[in-house]
């Protein structure tokens, strides 16, 4: 019988199939362990669910072929000798994959299991290598370590959700196509090509999870989320988003906040919101008809829209005039505060005259560079 028929014929027998997978469920409980204790590591996000698998009677005698075994181990005559054989040679007779969710988790997976294996935390009996060649033949990176368990070798792989799906349709399509494919060379540019929008994805998908809400975030969400239908409603418009951001821009102080706050917890409790009166005062700098002609008209009745929610009584008008007042009342209380500082001695009445002009026209200025950030600017062509 040749080398080749009696390596499958050994990988072939029920026995020894049982063996290996008593082997591999004592591993599966070795790495398990490791990985409940990496969970507990906010800085990586690691699946609890370990894949693993004894490699298959095909996969196994295809590497055979595509390796030379046959030729290269020495092959006895005695069935279990073989089997020995099979498991101190074959590098991936057991293999693992943690699996996680960004390629950045990848490398400190790798390098924790590292430090796991150095501190000792594995069982005695198992034995890692962490020298491995960890370029593929695609030229991608892999992080992998082999391992053995009394004389039967494993592999443990470390991949990233985006880059496990990747491999698999690049592991089945390109490196083991079973068939000619004459577009072979295009499919290799395209799965490159994918390739690197999924490392770009992969960056923006972790800059989204590791964005933390703060408190005032979820509180907006959840104002907008009561409010949205009514609004939409009387706006004839569901492209809201950017007049909302406005309002919580414009509504950001402390005070304002802890109304919306107040409808909220209302909201939550079922009773009902009383609208609280503002103070509307006139306006000094700015009139309300060169505001208004300002700015789109929509944008300003929008967000006068939502601020009719908390408030009672804001007409249109009435709106325009506490936007304006707003900033003009913070400027007057910053240069109270400047006044408190400086003594002037200029007693020049014709100086006077023109300072209150410019420190007007300085007011208007003032005021419209904070709300263009606002409001769309109008314009008789749109």
């Amino acid at each position: 019988m040749d080398n080749f028929k009696k390596l499958e014929e050994a990988y072939s027998n029920d026995e020894f199939n049982l063996k290996i997978q008593k082997k591999m469920l004592c591993l599966e409980n070795e790495i398990s362990k490791f990985i409940e204790v990496i969970r507990s590591n906010p800085n990586i996000h690691v699946s609890k669910n370990l894949e693993y698998r004894i490699k298959s009677r095909i996969s196994f005698l295809e590497k055979v072929k595509r390796k030379s075994y046959d030729e290269t181990w020495e092959i006895p005559n005695d069935t279990e000798e073989i089997e020995k054989v099979i498991c101190k040679n074959l590098p991936d007779l057991i293999g693992f994959r943690i699996k996680c969710m960004f390629f950045e988790d990848e490398l400190n997976i790798y390098n924790a299991i590292k430090k796991y294996y150095n501190d000792q935390k594995f069982s005695e009996l198992i034995t890692l290598n962490f020298n491995e060649n960890t370029k593929q033949k695609n030229g991608h990176k892999i992080y992998k370590v082999s391992g053995n368990l009394e004389d039967f070798n494993f592999e443990i792989q470390i991949k990233c959700s985006l880059h496990d799906v990747w491999g698999e349709v690049e592991h089945k399509q390109i490196y083991k196509g079973m068939q000619y494919d004459p577009q072979i060379k295009e499919k290799k540019i395209i799965t490159e090509a994918i390739f690197s929008v999924l490392e770009s994805s992969d960056l923006q998908l972790k800059a989204i999870f590791e964005h933390k809400t703060s408190l005032q975030e979820s509180i907006n969400s959840l104002f907008f989320q009561y409010t949205f239908e009514q609004i939409s409603n009387e706006a004839n418009s569901v492209f809201l988003a950017n007049h909302y951001l406005s309002f919580f821009e414009i509504f950001k102080e402390k005070e304002y906040q802890k109304h919306i706050q107040i409808f909220l917890s209302k909201k939550l409790n079922g009773d009902k919101y009383q609208r609280i009166k503002l103070s509307i005062q006139e306006t000094t700098s700015v009139s309300v008809e060169e505001f208004i002609n300002r700015y789109a008209k929509f944008d300003l009745e929008v967000v006068n829209g939502i601020a009719s929610v908390l408030y009672d009584g804001l007409n249109f008008e009435d709106f325009i005039k506490f936007l304006i007042c707003k900033v003009e009342n913070i400027s007057i209380n910053n240069d109270k505060d400047d006044e408190a500082l400086n003594i002037s001695f200029n007693d020049d009445e014709d100086d006077n005259t023109n300072d209150t002009s410019s420190e007007k026209e300085a007011m208007k200025n003032n005021i419209f560079s904070i709300y263009d950030k606002s409001f769309t600017k109008y314009s008789p062509e749109r």
